[in-house]
C-alpha cells in the first residue's frame, strides 16, 4: 500500500472512531483546512468570471474538465450543454457509492457584476454562492481524494 493511501486509511479510521464516540467528526484546526479554503476561493473566483449564457455552459464545463485532467482523472466528459460527469474511484473496494453534484449555471450572470472581488473576509460577485463555490468545493474534493 502506498504511503498516501495508508495515511488516508488512518485518517478515515480516526474519523470513524471519533464519530462512534461523539456522533460527529472532530473539528479540524484552521491550519489544516486553510489549503482547502484557499483552493476553493481561487477556483471559485476563476470559475465565476467565465461567461454563463443560458442553456450553454460549455466554457464552464471546459474549465471543470481541465481541472479534473490536472488531477489525473481521465474518465471526465461533457455534453454540448456543459454538463460534466466523472467517475472518481474509491480508495478501497466498496459496495457504496456517493453522488456529488454542483450546478454550473448562473441565472443572473452579468459580465460586470459577476466579476469577483476578494474582500477582507469573503469572496464577492454575482453567482459566487449560486454556482462558483459549489463547483470549486467539488473540484477540491476530487483533487484531494
Amino acid at each position: 500500500m502506498n504511503e498516501k493511501r495508508s495515511r488516508r486509511c488512518i485518517r478515515s479510521h480516526r474519523r470513524d472512531q471519533q464519530r462512534q464516540t461523539t456522533g460527529r467528526p472532530q473539528q479540524r484546526p484552521a491550519s489544516e483546512i486553510a489549503p482547502y479554503l484557499s483552493r476553493i476561493l481561487s477556483d471559485a473566483a476563476l470559475f465565476n468570471e467565465i461567461p454563463s449564457p443560458t442553456d450553454r455552459e460549455s466554457a464552464r464545463g471546459e474549465f471543470i474538465l481541465e481541472r479534473l485532467a490536472d488531477f489525473g482523472y481521465t474518465s471526465a466528459a461533457s455534453d454540448p450543454w456543459g454538463n460534466v460527469t466523472a467517475v472518481i474511484p474509491a480508495p478501497d473496494a466498496t459496495d457504496e457509492y456517493l453522488l456529488v453534484f454542483a450546478g454550473v449555471r448562473c441565472d443572473e450572470y452579468s459580465p460586470l457584476e459577476s466579476m469577483t472581488r476578494l474582500e477582507a473576509d469573503r469572496l464577492a460577485g454575482r453567482g459566487v454562492t449560486e454556482s462558483a463555490v459549489p463547483v470549486a468545493a467539488v473540484l477540491v474534493l476530487a483533487e484531494y481524494l
